[in-house]
């Protein structure tokens, strides 16, 4: 190999890592943006959650899912890419309900236990 391959060959090696490194950057930064935004909801919420305020955590957990899910349908319809799975995950619906439904019961248990 001459010199100006091995240095070809040692910029894509180079190259490829800094992508991979964007990639992993930006899932990264999506979720703990995810994370911060549900902590300031879950913070919010028992700032709310006094007699004087609104004393009604069930209603409050079910406008936090509702915004929940319109928001991330929203993600999903201004950027497909975000959710490279999902043509997989259609066509397998049953599974998806398998896994997915206990999830989302649990992320509403969670919130409900969260505010009391």
């Amino acid at each position: 190999m001459s010199a100006t391959e091995t240095s070809r060959h040692a910029a894509s090696e180079s190259s490829s890592l800094l992508e991979q490194f964007a990639v992993a950057a930006e899932a990264f930064a999506i979720g703990a943006t995810y994370i911060a935004t549900s902590a300031g909801l879950i913070t919010f919420n028992k700032f709310l959650m006094q007699e004087d305020r609104f004393p009604h955590a069930v209603h409050l957990t079910m406008a936090h899912m509702a915004v929940t899910f319109v928001l991330s349908l929203s993600l999903y319809m201004v950027a497909p890419r975000l959710y490279p799975s999902m043509a997989k995950a259609t066509c397998q619906w049953a599974t998806l309900v398998k896994y997915v439904a206990p999830l989302g019961l649990l992320f509403a248990l969670s919130l409900y236990a969260s505010n009391q």
